[in-house]
């Protein structure tokens, strides 16, 4: 459905409702509204003078029965799902303030909060049970679904802590937190709100049509605005069904529109296989529900390892991260961990921008001292692209010698193609696969009836490496072993689904550390390709050709003239020349001197541009030499499954 009122997107995590839930219920579907930055401290009259009419009124409406269709519905799936207690222990929200209402003892529902009041007259005018759910109490998003024995339970009111029943449908935070038990029934300690609450998640239930959610997110989002609304106040709204399972943490779902479509479509596009526009990664940040990288987490890793950090760390060329924090405790405790990060080898040669994530994760293996697995990716060029077999195995051998010649350590370093070491990973591969249904992949991935099964498949081949099980060579297969993954942040979905299923099958959550996109030379609006030899630094470019890209093709933010120049300034956050120099050049200070003379103009375009080449070069010039030196022998010792050294 569309909504026609527009607020920003703040899907910070993944809501989704599992297969089983459908099974039973295939009409089941749940109304989600996610707040932020609502008002809540502050009784208000008006609200609770509305919740009072409603009740006085359900009270004197004869004709508005106890036995209500809408609720009678639900003690028929209380009872197919095995909840034991009947109609009298296992009782929704909305049925327990109906009858009090109906005993004549509506006076005495409290007013608790603005909040909870919303939830409560909501329930109430749609007879539908609901809940609502303080966000800063959960952790890694929500899923409705059966119970595996691992969650923990905490009841919202009493002392009761009785884990629910394998197969039990809950509804559990990441962390395998109970948020609700039985269903919509039995709320946890994560339901409690307080007058300090300001993020929530307002959930409201049906067993009938989505027409009838729809009107109660409306009136939840209308009461929501009218009388907890503050300067930045957020909402968005989805409706989750059997065909939109799930939304959030780049989930499908059926969400109201966050913009005008006209609006939408200015914005960036990100996904695993296209970027396009430019990205404000802070708002990514937001979207994706990643964490960014602070100051303090760069010194940390600065104190535990003795390091200064990486030149990409410390200009924000590496900016967010999942579970980073946790990875360091791990580390400090002396705990090991393993690093993964992969390529698609998609052409003969890969260029400068390739060699980011492979530079940095080789600074990390120097100076964590860990292993490392490189996942080579040609089955996804096979199914993605429509690559030959033959030319896959070429560039894959190609691109694995020049990423060899970023130093990696012969003794911890592991490359693999997935066409021959598949077999090795293909239990994980199909625990993995069985864990997301055909709905969560096409919410994620965007995939359409008429894509091939393969792509379906595959990522689930790209999740198995950061379970350390996957590589029995090289760890103890009933161990696991943390795994921190270096990434561009355009693979995050990837890894989003990882993590979700990573608690279910009984593995560690791979942490994540995300990198901002290498711009194309030829400026902002453009994409490097192979098509277009200008459009970026090939790793197999020469001196000559090199001087000539740079010179003649180098997107500039400089004046249009020398005369401009001096008197504007240019302008370094579009300026390619520039932008690569924050990738390339170690001195900080110099750096920013550069930055300040380019924007007063005392730097000229043709200066910037003899700075990037003088820059650039011997970087290029000594991973020649070192892949030059890199025989079809030292490949296969690379790629041979052996046991690592460390």
């Amino acid at each position: 459905f569309r909504s026609t009122v527009y607020f920003h997107r703040i899907i910070l995590m993944r809501y989704a409702v599992n297969h089983a839930v459908f099974q039973q219920q295939p009409t089941f579907c749940r109304g989600v509204v996610v707040a932020k930055g609502v008002k809540n401290a502050e009784k208000n009259e008006e609200l609770e003078k509305l919740l009072r009419d409603k009740i006085a009124t359900m009270a004197a409406d004869e004709g508005l029965v106890v036995e209500h269709p809408n609720l009678e519905a639900w003690f028929k799936a209380y009872t197919k799902a095995g909840f034991k207690g009947g109609r009298q222990k296992v009782v929704p929200s909305v049925t327990a303030m109906f009858r009090r209402i109906k005993k004549g003892q509506g006076d005495k529902i409290p007013y608790i909060s603005n909040l909870v009041a919303i939830s409560n007259l909501v329930q109430l005018s749609h007879l539908l049970p609901g809940g609502i759910t303080d966000l800063s109490k959960v952790q890694d998003g929500l899923e409705l679904g059966p119970a595996t024995g691992a969650e923990t339970f905490q009841a919202l009111i009493g002392s009761d802590a009785t884990p629910p029943e394998n197969g039990e449908i809950c509804l559990v935070d990441g962390s395998q937190v109970v948020v609700c038990r039985q269903w919509n029934t039995k709320p946890g300690s994560p339901t409690g709100i307080t007058l300090d609450t300001t993020d929530v998640v307002l959930d409201i239930d049906s067993l009938g049509t989505v027409a009838e959610v729809k009107k109660a997110v409306d009136e939840a989002v209308a009461l929501l605005t009218t009388y907890c609304k503050s300067d930045n106040l957020d909402i968005t709204t989805s409706i989750i069904t059997k065909d939109s399972p799930e939304f959030g943490g780049g989930g499908g779902g059926a969400e109201v529109e966050d913009e005008p479509a006209e609006e939408k479509k200015k914005g960036p596009k990100v996904t695993p296989w296209d970027v396009e526009g430019i990205v404000d990664y802070d708002k990514l940040i937001k979207d994706f529900g990643c964490d960014a990288i602070t100051p303090d987490l760069i010194e940390r890793m600065e104190r535990l390892t003795g390091k200064k950090a990486h030149r990409f760390l410390r200009r924000g060329l590496f900016f967010s991260h999942r579970d980073l924090k946790q990875l360091l405790d791990r580390y400090e405790k002396g705990e090991p961990f393993y690093l993964y990060t992969g390529r698609g080898p998609s052409s003969e040669s890969m260029h400068m921008g390739h060699l980011v994530p492979f530079m940095f994760t080789q600074w990390l293996q120097e100076t964590f001292n860990v292993p490392c697995v490189i996942q080579m990716t040609d089955d996804e060029k096979f199914l993605f692209r429509g690559n030959s077999i033959e030319d896959l195995e070429r560039m894959t051998k190609n691109n694995a010698r020049e990423i060899i010649a970023c130093g990696f350590d012969m003794d911890k370093t592991f490359i693999f193609s997935d066409f021959k070491y598949v077999g090795h990973m293909y239990k994980n591969i199909v625990r993995i696969q069985s864990c997301v249904t055909a709905n969560q992949a096409r919410g994620i991935f965007g995939f359409t009836m008429s894509d091939n099964i393969g792509k379906w498949a595959f990522p689930a081949v790209q999740a198995a490496p950061s379970f350390s099980s996957s590589f029995p060579h090289i760890f103890d297969p009933t161990k696991n072993v943390f795994c921190l993954i270096p990434q561009a942040i355009d693979q995050d979905p990837y890894f989003r689904m990882t993590r979700d299923v990573a608690p279910r099958l009984g593995f560690l959550k791979p942490a994540l550390i995300h990198s901002k996109f290498f711009p194309s030379l030829l400026g902002p609006k453009s994409k490097m390709s192979a098509s277009n030899s200008n459009s970026a630094i090939f790793l197999t470019d020469t001196e000559k050709v090199v001087k000539n890209k740079v010179n003649q093709h180098a997107f500039s933010g400089g004046g249009a003239t020398k005369e401009i120049h001096e008197r504007d300034g240019g302008n370094p956050d579009i300026d390619v020349p520039y932008q690569y120099l924050k990738f390339f050049l170690e001195d900080d200070a110099e750096l920013k001197q550069i930055h300040d003379d380019y924007k007063k103009g005392t730097m000229m375009t043709g200066e910037i541009k003899k700075k990037l080449i003088d820059t650039v070069l011997p970087i290029l010039q000594a991973h020649q030499a070192r892949r030059d030196a890199t025989t079809d022998e030292i490949i296969e010792q690379y790629m041979s499954v052996r046991p690592l050294k460390f």
